[in-house]
């Protein structure tokens, strides 16, 4: 059994804080909790949990995932898992040898990792009341860019207020030659996004839910970009149409959703019906679609 994380206030009041800012941006929290918190060695945590789900722990410069993990859970639902509320870990061991080669404080690398992994969670499990989707197939893509961006985005943010936290989350970010934070790289592209407001950003994040089978490319030259409505900025970007868009932009992965169905027209109206709960029947609905 490991052992269960005792939150210190200064974590405790500022994942209050974060999740205060995602529920003033209409999204809410059933059951109104926080997950499940774990403190203890990487080799204990082996006992209980497979390694596939430490496929991202590599020890790297720049991983925060090296120091602790968030794991969803499962459950199979059209032929693909759907995904729900997950637990943290931290690990102890790889915190303190981080420590003490860094020189960095214990406190201040636990409350940077811990915030990367709940800026996972409340990027997952947070729930909008339309459309009632929360990235349950899409967390399990490949679509590492993007989610590791939220995660660092909302370490960021809860770090911006204390020099010492934001020289920590800068030693756990990938750097270019020259030693500034690489916003190429997996755990570095946050950096880009920066700029936007909290808004601004939680709103992207509901257009990354909604069309959550798209590329991860895609979201990420999204979440750069300056609109809020992902079809919208497609569609402006490479002149075409929403089928046009799905055909050229679907994440490879997303093919297990559909069943192995090949016909295009077949998978769009997969997406409208078990996604949207639309009547693809409709005149309207397959013109305001593009089809």
């Amino acid at each position: 059994m490991i052992t269960t994380y005792r939150l210190s206030n200064e974590e405790l009041t500022k994942m209050t804080w974060l999740k205060a800012i995602y529920e003033k941006n209409n999204y809410k929290f059933k059951p109104d909790r926080f997950p499940e918190i774990y403190y203890d060695d990487f080799h204990k945590v082996l006992e209980e949990f497979s390694f596939n789900l430490f496929e991202h722990n590599e020890d790297s410069d720049g991983n925060p995932d090296y120091l602790g993990v968030y794991i969803p859970k499962y459950e199979w639902l059209y032929g693909y898992r759907e995904s729900s509320e997950g637990i943290i870990i931290l690990f102890k061991d790889r915190i303190e040898k981080f420590s003490s080669n860094s020189l960095i404080d214990e406190k201040h690398i636990r409350f940077v990792v811990l915030m990367h992994e709940l800026g996972h969670w409340l990027s997952h499990f947070a729930q909008q009341s339309s459309p009632p989707n929360f990235w349950k197939f899409g967390y399990d893509f490949s679509n590492r860019f993007t989610k590791e961006a939220f995660a660092q985005l909302t370490a960021y943010w809860a770090s911006e207020d204390d020099p010492n936290n934001l020289k920590t989350l800068f030693e756990l970010s990938p750097k270019t030659t020259t030693g500034e934070i690489n916003p190429l790289a997996i755990y570095g592209n946050y950096i880009r996004l920066v700029k936007f407001s909290k808004v601004e950003i939680l709103r992207k994040l509901l257009q990354v839910r909604l069309y959550w089978f798209l590329d991860d490319r895609v979201f990420i030259d999204f979440l750069n970009s300056n609109s809020v409505f992902i079809i919208e900025w497609l569609v402006n970007e490479n002149k075409t149409n929403f089928n046009e868009i799905l055909h050229e932009n679907l994440h490879p992965q997303s093919n297990e959703f559909f069943n192995g169905e090949k016909d295009f027209n077949d998978k769009v109206q997969i997406i409208l019906e078990r996604v949207y709960g639309l009547d693809i029947k409709t005149k309207d609905t397959l013109e305001d679609f593009g089809l």
